[in-house]
Protein backbone atom coordinates (compact mmCIF):
# COMPACT_ATOMS: atom_id res chain seq x y z
CA UNK A 1 0.00 0.00 0.00
CA UNK A 2 1.23 3.46 -0.87
CA UNK A 3 -0.51 6.68 0.20
CA UNK A 4 -1.04 9.19 -2.60
CA UNK A 5 -2.76 12.08 -0.83
CA UNK A 6 -4.36 13.29 2.36
CA UNK A 7 -7.13 15.64 3.38
CA UNK A 8 -7.72 17.06 6.86
CA UNK A 9 -11.13 18.23 8.01
CA UNK A 10 -11.84 19.89 11.36
CA UNK A 11 -15.17 18.84 12.83
CA UNK A 12 -17.19 20.66 15.48
CA UNK A 13 -20.30 18.96 16.85
CA UNK A 14 -22.55 20.95 19.21
CA UNK A 15 -23.32 19.18 22.46
CA UNK A 16 -26.93 19.11 23.62
CA UNK A 17 -25.79 19.72 27.18
CA UNK A 18 -22.77 21.77 28.25
CA UNK A 19 -20.08 19.42 29.55
CA UNK A 20 -18.10 20.45 32.62
CA UNK A 21 -15.40 18.84 34.68
CA UNK A 22 -12.74 20.12 37.07
CA UNK A 23 -10.25 21.13 34.37
CA UNK A 24 -12.42 21.87 31.35
CA UNK A 25 -15.80 22.95 30.05
CA UNK A 26 -17.25 22.54 26.55
CA UNK A 27 -20.41 23.15 24.54
CA UNK A 28 -18.99 21.52 21.39
CA UNK A 29 -16.92 18.45 20.66
CA UNK A 30 -14.04 19.33 18.36
CA UNK A 31 -12.35 16.62 16.35
CA UNK A 32 -10.16 16.18 13.32
CA UNK A 33 -10.95 13.84 10.42
CA UNK A 34 -8.07 12.56 8.29
CA UNK A 35 -8.73 10.98 4.89
CA UNK A 36 -5.86 9.15 3.21
CA UNK A 37 -6.11 7.92 -0.37
CA UNK A 38 -3.82 5.21 -1.73
CA UNK A 39 -2.45 5.05 -5.26
CA UNK A 40 -5.07 2.33 -5.87
CA UNK A 41 -7.86 4.76 -4.90
CA UNK A 42 -8.67 3.12 -1.55
CA UNK A 43 -9.67 5.68 1.08
CA UNK A 44 -8.95 5.34 4.78
CA UNK A 45 -10.58 7.47 7.44
CA UNK A 46 -9.08 8.41 10.79
CA UNK A 47 -10.34 10.61 13.58
CA UNK A 48 -8.92 12.10 16.72
CA UNK A 49 -10.21 14.32 19.49
CA UNK A 50 -7.16 16.22 20.70
CA UNK A 51 -7.54 17.62 24.18
CA UNK A 52 -4.87 19.90 25.61
CA UNK A 53 -5.68 18.71 29.14
CA UNK A 54 -5.32 15.02 28.15
CA UNK A 55 -2.53 14.72 25.56
CA UNK A 56 -1.21 18.28 25.36
CA UNK A 57 -2.44 18.56 21.76
CA UNK A 58 -5.05 20.72 20.07
CA UNK A 59 -6.51 20.82 16.56
CA UNK A 60 -3.81 23.16 15.30
CA UNK A 61 -0.88 21.12 16.64
CA UNK A 62 -2.35 17.86 15.34
CA UNK A 63 -2.93 19.42 11.90
CA UNK A 64 0.70 20.53 11.73
CA UNK A 65 1.97 17.11 12.81
CA UNK A 66 -0.31 15.28 10.36
CA UNK A 67 0.80 17.48 7.45
CA UNK A 68 4.47 16.76 8.21
CA UNK A 69 3.86 13.03 8.63
CA UNK A 70 1.83 12.80 5.42
CA UNK A 71 4.90 14.02 3.56
CA UNK A 72 6.81 11.08 5.07
CA UNK A 73 4.10 8.46 4.66
CA UNK A 74 3.72 9.14 0.94
CA UNK A 75 7.35 8.03 0.51
CA UNK A 76 6.65 4.65 2.14
CA UNK A 77 5.33 1.39 0.76
CA UNK A 78 3.64 -0.89 3.27
CA UNK A 79 3.37 -4.56 2.35
CA UNK A 80 1.82 -5.69 5.64
CA UNK A 81 0.10 -4.39 8.76
CA UNK A 82 3.29 -5.23 10.65
CA UNK A 83 5.37 -2.96 8.41
CA UNK A 84 2.85 -0.17 8.93
CA UNK A 85 2.87 -0.54 12.74
CA UNK A 86 6.66 -0.73 12.73
CA UNK A 87 6.84 2.53 10.76
CA UNK A 88 4.48 4.23 13.22
CA UNK A 89 6.40 2.88 16.22
CA UNK A 90 9.63 4.39 14.91
CA UNK A 91 8.27 7.93 14.88
CA UNK A 92 9.19 9.90 17.99
CA UNK A 93 6.56 11.39 20.27
CA UNK A 94 8.00 14.82 19.42
CA UNK A 95 6.86 14.25 15.82
CA UNK A 96 3.62 12.45 16.61
CA UNK A 97 1.52 12.94 19.73
CA UNK A 98 -1.08 10.44 20.88
CA UNK A 99 -4.06 12.13 19.19
CA UNK A 100 -2.05 12.51 15.98
CA UNK A 101 -1.18 8.82 16.07
CA UNK A 102 -4.84 7.94 16.57
CA UNK A 103 -5.90 9.77 13.40
CA UNK A 104 -2.99 8.53 11.32
CA UNK A 105 -3.10 4.91 12.48
CA UNK A 106 -6.85 4.48 12.00
CA UNK A 107 -6.70 6.10 8.54
CA UNK A 108 -3.84 3.81 7.52
CA UNK A 109 -5.40 0.62 8.83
Amino acid sequence: MRVREAAIFPLSIPLRIRFSQANSEASTSRSLILVLTTVEGVMGYGECCPRMYVTGENLASVSVQVEKLVEKVTLEHFDSVESLISWLDNISQDEMGLATRCALETALL
